[in-house]
Order: C-alpha cells, then sequence, then structure tokens
C-alpha cells in the first residue's frame, strides 16, 4: 500500500497553464491566463492495489497538452515534476478546447510501458474572444490509468463522493451538452423477487433526479421528475434539453404500473415539466428502446417494450414532443430487454451509393420466449420504414438482456452476451459481428460467422464504446446467477506493415480478459457512461441479490 500524499504535497500539485498572445496573429489567441487545478485521486489496479497517481519516488514531469477544434498539432508542454507552473504559448480561440494532464516517470512516452503513470482530461470548454481575461481555474481530477477510482469533491486533499440516491436500479444516466451526467429514476426490488425488471418485482418507483459534475465531482439533486420512473428511456435533443419518456411508475400509496407520460428536464433551470401529450399505447410502456430520431423536429423513435394493450410492443413509434405520436411501424414480433443501435450507411450499395441511416434491432424477450430475430428500421428525415427484405437471425439463437454496440469507423456492430432463455439461467458467452453495410449479415470467416468467445458468459452487463474503436464489458450477470465483477475488452487492431504507405494492412479483433481492474462491489443492470474526460462513469444497477449499488465509481482506460 503506498502511502497518501499529505496537505502540503497537495499544496504543491496544482498546475498552472499560462496562455497568451505571443505566437498568434490577429488576435486569434487567447489573451488570458486558463489556470489548471489537479486533484490526484487514488485507483484501483487490476492487481486489486490501491496506488497513489503521485508517487514521489517515481513522477519525474508533468505534461499538459492542450487540444481541440483546429488545435493541431496539439500544444503540449511539459516541465519537471516539482514545478508547479507551465507556460503554454497560446490557445487559440474556438470550441471544445480540452486539457490533458498526464504524470510521467520519464519522457512521456506512450510507447514506453508504464512511463505515464497517471492521467486526466478536463470537460471540453469554450475559448472565445468575448470571455473574461482570467477565467476560473479548470479542475481536473488525476488518476492511475486502467484503474477504478470513485468519485471525488474537488477538496485538498479530494474527498470521496457518491450518489444521493440509492435505489438506482431501472435508472438513466445521460450525459448533458455541459459535461455533467445526469441520473434519473429508479426502483427498489422486492425481497424475494423472480426478476428486477417487471412491475410485479418492485416495491417502490421513485421520482428523485440528480446531475454528478466532473469539475467539482459532486453530486447533487435537481428536480425531482413529475411523477416516479424506472425502465424508462431519456433522450438529449439538439437544444441539450433531455426528454424523458414511459417506464413504470407509482401512484401515492399504490402498486408500480405502466405510464405513457412524457417531460422534459432543462439543465439551465434543474427542473422538469411535463409534456400535454404523452407517447403510446395510452396504458404506457417500459423496458422500450429510444433515441433521437430528428434534431430538427425533436423527433424520437421509440421501439418495442412491454406495453399495455401487450401488441403495442410489436411496433415502433415516431414520438414528437409536444405534439404526440406522428407515426408508427409495424415490427414482426413484440419484444423488449432488446438491444437497439444506430447504423450509418445501412444497405451501402444496395440501398444507394451511401446506404441509408438506419436503427437496427437485437434480440430480445416476450411471452413466448427470446427473441432471435434482426431488424432494421431505415430514416428518412423524421420517418422510418422496416427493410422486410433484410430479416437475419442471431447466431446461436436467441437472446435477451443483450448489449449492442455500433463501431462506425469500421461500420460494424458487436451483439454482446445476454441469456438465452427467459428465466436467465443460461447466459452466453457469444459476440457475434453484425455487418449493416451488407442488410443484415453477420460478419464471416471461412464460410461461417465469426464469433469471439467472451471469458465469461454474462448478461445484463454494460458495453461501452470508448476511444480507439475499444469496447469495455463491464459486469453483469454469469452463471449460477453470480453477479460479476469482472471486465473484459473487445480491442480492434489495424497494422500497416508500412504505415507511412498504408500497405500490408490487416484488420483484426481481439477479445482481452484479465487486465483490468475487478468491480467493487459486483453490480449488473447498471448503468456506464463514456463521459465528457474520457472515463467510463459506472453507476447503479445491483449486487446479489437485488441489493442496490449506491456508490459510483469512474474507470480510466489505459
Amino acid at each position: 500500500m503506498k502511502r497518501n500524499l499529505g496537505r502540503a504535497a497537495l499544496a504543491a500539485l496544482p498546475v498552472l497553464v499560462v496562455a497568451s498572445c505571443g505566437g498568434g496573429s490577429g488576435g486569434s489567441h487567447h489573451p488570458g491566463l486558463v489556470s489548471v487545478a489537479v486533484y490526484p485521486v487514488k485507483g484501483t489496479t487490476p492487481q486489486a492495489e490501491q496506488v497513489d497517481p503521485f508517487d514521489p519516488a517515481k513522477a519525474k514531469q508533468v505534461q499538459v497538452t492542450v487540444t481541440g477544434p483546429s488545435v493541431a498539432p496539439a500544444i503540449t508542454v511539459t516541465s519537471p515534476f516539482s514545478l508547479h507552473e507551465v507556460a503554454v504559448d497560446s490557445i487559440p480561440f474556438g470550441y471544445g478546447r480540452q486539457i490533458i494532464v498526464e504524470v510521467c516517470a520519464a519522457n512521456c512516452d506512450p510507447k514506453v510501458a508504464g512511463d505515464i503513470l497517471a492521467r486526466g482530461r478536463s470537460v471540453p470548454f469554450d475559448v472565445l474572444e468575448d470571455s473574461e481575461s482570467n477565467p476560473p481555474p479548470v479542475p481536473i481530477f488525476v488518476t492511475p490509468r486502467n484503474s477504478f477510482s470513485s468519485p471525488a469533491t474537488a477538496a485538498v486533499p479530494p474527498q470521496p463522493t457518491r450518489p444521493v440516491v440509492a435505489d438506482r436500479i431501472g435508472a438513466t444516466a445521460t450525459l448533458l451538452d455541459d459535461g455533467r451526467i445526469l441520473l434519473l429514476g429508479g426502483a427498489k426490488v422486492k425481497a424475494g423477487a423472480a426478476t428486477w425488471f417487471r412491475a410485479e418485482d418492485l416495491e417502490a418507483v421513485v421520482a428523485d433526479a440528480e446531475v454528478h459534475d466532473p469539475r467539482s465531482g459532486q453530486f447533487s439533486a435537481v428536480g425531482p421528475m413529475t411523477r416516479p420512473r424506472a425502465f424508462h428511456q431519456a433522450v438529449k435533443l439538439a437544444n441539450g434539453q433531455v426528454v424523458v419518456l414511459g417506464g413504470y411508475t407509482q401512484d401515492p400509496d399504490g402498486a408500480p404500473r405502466l405510464d405513457s407520460s412524457v417531460e422534459v428536464f432543462d439543465p439551465a433551470t434543474g427542473t422538469f415539466r411535463a409534456s400535454p401529450v404523452g407517447i403510446v399505447p395510452p396504458g404506457g410502456r417500459a423496458l422500450f428502446t429510444a433515441a433521437l430520431l430528428d434534431a430538427a423536429t425533436n423527433t424520437v423513435l421509440i421501439a418495442g417494450g412491454i406495453a399495455s394493450p401487450g401488441v403495442a410492443g410489436a411496433y415502433a413509434d415516431v414520438y414528437l414532443l409536444d405534439w404526440g405520436p406522428v407515426g408508427h411501424v409495424e415490427l414482426g414480433r413484440v419484444r423488449y430487454n432488446h438491444a437497439m443501435v444506430f447504423a450509418s450507411g445501412y444497405g451501402l450499395g444496395t440501398l444507394g451509393p451511401e446506404g441509408v441511416p438506419a436503427f437496427v434491432l437485437f434480440g430480445g424477450q416476450n411471452d413466448t420466449g427470446t427473441v432471435a430475430e434482426v431488424e432494421a428500421l431505415t430514416v428518412s428525415g423524421y420517418q422510418v420504414a422496416l427493410d422486410a427484405t433484410a430479416v437475419a437471425n442471431l447466431p446461436g439463437g436467441g437472446r435477451t438482456l443483450l448489449s449492442a454496440v455500433f463501431v462506425p469507423q469500421q461500420r460494424i456492430a458487436y451483439v454482446i452476451g445476454g441469456f438465452s432463455d427467459t428465466a436467465l439461467g443460461n447466459p452466453s458467452n457469444r459476440v457475434d459481428i453484425y455487418v449493416p453495410n451488407e442488410r443484415g449479415f453477420w460478419l464471416n470467416e471461412r464460410g461461417q460467422p465469426k464469433v469471439l468467445l467472451l471469458k465469461e458468459a454474462r448478461g445484463a452487463m454494460t458495453a461501452t464504446l470508448m476511444d480507439f474503436d475499444t469496447i469495455l464489458i463491464a459486469g453483469g450477470r454469469g452463471t449460477g446467477g453470480s453477479i460479476l465483477n469482472t471486465m473484459e475488452l473487445i480491442v480492434e487492431d489495424f497494422v500497416c506493415k508500412d504505415p507511412e504507405k498504408q500497405t500490408g494492412c490487416a484488420f483484426s479483433i481481439n477479445r482481452v480478459f484479465g487486465v483490468t481492474p475487478l468491480l467493487d462491489p459486483p453490480r449488473a443492470a447498471h448503468l456506464a457512461v463514456f463521459d465528457a474526460t474520457r472515463r467510463v462513469f459506472l453507476a447503479g444497477g445491483f449486487s446479489q441479490p437485488y441489493a442496490p449499488v449506491q456508490d459510483a465509481v469512474f474507470y480510466n482506460p489505459d
């Protein structure tokens, strides 16, 4: 166990980044000061060792980099670790500037294993010509690479913090435009419940809402919502507001029930307003998927779900905020607990030279069992249509409570894990690779669908796309109902014999296990967001047996 840094040591750590007009022309660079306050937070490594991000015996150098649109090459300055001031020649005016702080053992060389000891990023911010000449400090929480850390307040020394509400099973997490993370609703599951996602399994539904601010490290209550919600959906609109749809609700002294209402969160005021028009069916729906369909009109696509009447779970509906449903299309079957991705360039070459945008639905379940069929909803403006000619089935059969991630760079979707039966007793270890360009085909290898096998079969886990097309698969429920504390990575490698000439290139996909830390405590049915500071925020869910997990954690990628 490495020792904690004392208050005196922490006081020497803030890094001052000085931005001047030097090197700029025509007033194109920020003339004032941008100070970076660095807060070191302990992390847990894959060996379950608690490590300090600043080990005086190892740390030799601090590197500060400014990135953002049109900042090319990135502005980088370094100084010996003992110094707490670094001068940056200039920071160009513009949007989305981000500051990266790295603490290194030698030269901050990413090719040298172990050289970069710790890393932290700011929330992206704007540097505008009419901004104040001396803006407030930009706080950055620095943690060891490839480690878990608890959210911490911007204090000296940093103090751990946790979400306000514990009952976040069936909640949603939404990344806001200002970098905060919005947590909405959730439920408490009855002791001895058969599952955790049906109305009869729930003891109470909450209306609580809160935000986590990565600049202060704090959780703060907002709202509350206009009514309790769990297993609903939250979709961020183009104007930064968040529309909250359906789910289960609960009347005072009543049992949880399906809900069809809609409300909108305004990040500027921290308040919610009820929309006058709800979603269909009027009896409500939960366990569906939703996404922004058209930014110009604030239309949202809603697909599947447990509904009342039940047949509504076999429809995808287009909802226009404050106007109501403006269109729908019939799916091939009722499905809920399914996965959905948005795929650009769907049907490339067959539906046009550029293809078309599409939402693709994978798996799920209904009253007859698990669903194997894959369905695609093509998009034209704010209208959708079922591509009935591209029917495909999940290799290996139907799965529910699975995950799916679309990787835009390669235009492929990974369909991960899940349960092969509705009793949730048979988790899958399959990772199948869907090719939207081909309108419903699976990546093949020697005539057979290519499949990656997870080290541990799991369902009700999270799968999060990070930088460099790497997918983090975390937690979930495994064999025998165990709640998992392990993580796995899907890593795409594109290697060229001659990178400069781009010759001799080969693309490969690898599954990696055992090189990431363990979740503490284990969790399933939780939330995961790749946040504005390029870390994975994990919150909510349950540990065995359906005990809610209140603590949130950050994973700082390697």
